[in-house]
């Protein structure tokens, strides 16, 4: 299996959401890591169907992988990407209550969520960063995050 990315589509903006969609593909297309994308966030201008609710993909998948996505994501901070490293609660959730998946990229390990960002600015830097080094570049973050 191995590694693989999520984009939990769209991102609100549709210029921004073309531009994850393309980094995603170039992973793709360079390194063969997979990406597979889950609705979960209707907007006229996109207007794919909702596969599944934002509140479900942070219960389900989210929440319980807190603990590995903040080591995740100090490792990435630790390898040079700019990346906000903040409580899995604090980063996709509003301070009201509300769910912020939609426009997340996860990383995958086996199926198994090990990272996630939500900002437009640290998916880009993650992303080109995995263009750059491809599999090789998430075996250092995956055992850095393993220390």
């Amino acid at each position: 299996m191995g590694y693989g990315l999520v984009y939990f589509s769209p991102y609100y903006d549709s210029g921004v959401h073309e531009r994850i969609v393309k980094l995603l593909d170039d992973v793709w297309r360079v390194h063969g890591v997979p990406w597979r994308e889950v609705v979960v966030s209707y907007y006229d201008w996109y207007g794919k169907p909702v596969d599944v609710s934002e509140e479900v993909v942070y219960e389900r998948y989210l929440r319980p992988a807190r603990g590995t996505i903040t080591r995740c994501l100090l490792a990435l901070k630790e390898a040079g990407v700019e990346v906000f490293v903040e409580r899995v609660s604090r980063k996709f959730r509003t301070r009201s209550g509300d769910y912020v998946v939609a426009g997340s990229v996860a990383l995958t390990y086996n199926d198994n969520i090990i990272c996630a960002l939500h900002y437009e600015k640290e998916i880009t830097a993650f992303l080109s960063r995995l263009l750059e080094g491809g599999v090789e570049f998430l075996e250092r973050i995956r055992r850095w995050e393993d220390r």
